[in-house]
């Protein structure tokens, strides 16, 4: 059988790392045809080991059903495939699924992927492989990560990075039309807020209810709850749909805690009423963005181009999005330390707000113009 040609093939793993891809396929497949590399394993999600792409099933499915619709063609890793340029994450991918590559996808060129705060798994296979051209996205923050870990260091000091910047806010995945947005408040990964912190829930959600209440009346407000999950949620249940006792709820939780101020067993429940109590309010006053598109669940950086006034979030990736966009952040999480915190968060680390709708808009200066300026799409169309 002949082999399949294609001049763009872009190895796919993990929707959550590929976000940028969909602004690829959207822009270039009217020139050139492109292969979207899928595993051709069956059952793929529910084999050992693989629970992140199980709790993610329908999402990845509707990220591939984007992908489709924008122009791209599946290939499978057991076909024999050839392309100008192949397009690949330094991902940890298993040895059969790279013994496959080896023997079935030829390519003219190997372009190495680097993602947001990505690990350094998979690096050693792309040098094997010789591959000369490497691009990242907000290459800085590597660069601090070669200054803060050592390992990190030895891995890529030897490669040359060029930056690729973001691709969405120049090619926006979505049409402009179709979202009606002011603020979007995103919730961050429930890593910050693990079991025993019920009482940083409790103070991020409460100084985001803060924020909104300085909103306009008038401003169009949605809710992102984050794609670590299909569905992902603080709280499944609700003390109560009546908006009215909610509010009491949450004030009497306020006040029990100014008079109880030592930490105990107490004030943990209280925390947790509290912390449910504006969960709800705002579940039951702002629409989640699921109520615009069935894409919700994809990264937050492909709705943030169309956002007007600001983005309402604690310590999250999503703010260096919002700062690439030049969009406001009102950082409602006070934590000087959580377990999803890395030294290469800090040059995008928000003051905290406290509960105050109010930015300065020297915070955008954190970016380097390399990293706003850099085309990812011309990147590519250079390298075919």
């Amino acid at each position: 059988m002949e082999n399949k040609k294609f001049d763009i093939i872009i190895v796919y793993a993990f929707n959550r790392l590929h976000n940028y891809y969909l602004p690829i396929i959207k822009t270039l497949s009217s020139k050139f045809s492109i292969g979207l590399l899928l595993s051709d394993e069956k059952n793929f999600c529910d084999k050992d080991g693989r629970n992140s792409f199980k709790k993610n099933r329908e999402t990845e499915k509707k990220f591939r059903k984007l992908c489709d619709e924008f122009g791209s063609k599946r290939v499978y890793v057991n076909e024999k495939c050839h392309c100008k340029i192949l397009l690949m994450h330094h991902y940890s991918y298993s040895d059969d699924y790279i013994k496959k590559i080896e023997k079935n996808i030829k390519s003219d060129k190997i372009v190495g992927l680097f993602y947001l705060l990505g690990t350094i798994t998979g690096i050693d296979q792309l040098k094997k492989w010789k591959v000369k051209k490497y691009i990242a996205p907000a290459k800085y923050i590597l660069d601090i990560r070669k200054e803060t870990e050592a390992d990190f260091k030895k891995a890529i000091d030897d490669i040359h990075i060029s930056e690729s910047g973001f691709p969405y806010k120049k090619y926006p995945v979505f049409d402009k039309e179709n979202f009606d947005i002011d603020y979007i408040i995103a919730f961050p990964s429930p890593i910050h807020f693990r079991a025993g912190n019920e009482d940083k829930l409790y103070r991020f959600l409460k100084a985001v209810n803060s924020v909104v209440n300085q909103t306009d009346k008038h401003d169009k407000i949605y809710i992102k709850y984050h794609s670590v999950l299909d569905k992902h949620r603080y709280f499944e249940r609700t003390i109560s749909k009546n908006q009215n006792l909610l509010r009491l709820i949450a004030f009497l939780c306020k006040i029990c805690l100014s008079v109880t101020p030592i930490k105990n067993i107490y004030n943990k429940i209280i925390y947790k009423i509290g912390a449910s109590a504006y969960y709800n309010i705002l579940t039951r006053n702002y629409q989640s963005l699921e109520t615009l598109t069935e894409y919700h669940n994809l990264g937050i950086e492909l709705f943030l181009p169309h956002v007007r006034k600001g983005l309402i979030t604690g310590n999250s990736g999503s703010v260096l999005h919002a700062l690439v966009n030049k969009l406001p952040i009102y950082n409602c999480d006070s934590q000087k330390d959580s377990p999803a915190f890395h030294p290469a968060n800090e040059p995008y680390r928000i003051p905290y707000c406290n509960g105050k709708l109010k930015f300065d808009e020297k915070e955008f200066l954190r970016i380097p113009e390399e990293c706003c300026e850099a085309d990812l799409i011309e990147i590519i169309k250079e390298e075919i």
